[in-house]
């Protein structure tokens, strides 16, 4: 699933959740306002990185790809640690 972030127009703290792109995040949970969050601009550059293969796409795709994989594990342990009984 993908990961969003959002920004609450109360506390004005900065959060991010992984959901599904239908559904939406409205309420902040760390001030419990309702109706506060706004979803930020996500963007994707692969531009600037260094590869093995400078200029070639093939070079930027393969890390890019390592890279989408260490993020997906960072953000499956998140996902275990919240919802693990304490």
């Amino acid at each position: 699933m993908p990961r969003y972030t959002y920004k609450c127009r109360k506390c004005d703290i900065i959060l991010e959740f992984v959901h599904s792109m239908n559904d939406e995040k409205s309420d902040c949970t760390k001030c419990s306002e309702k109706e506060t969050l706004q979803k930020l601009p996500s963007s994707f550059s692969t531009f600037g990185k260094t590869t093995k293969q400078k200029g070639q796409v093939g070079g930027v795709v393969k890390s890019s790809i390592e890279d989408f994989k260490k993020d997906l594990k960072e953000q499956k342990k998140e996902a275990i640690k919240e919802y693990e009984p304490a």
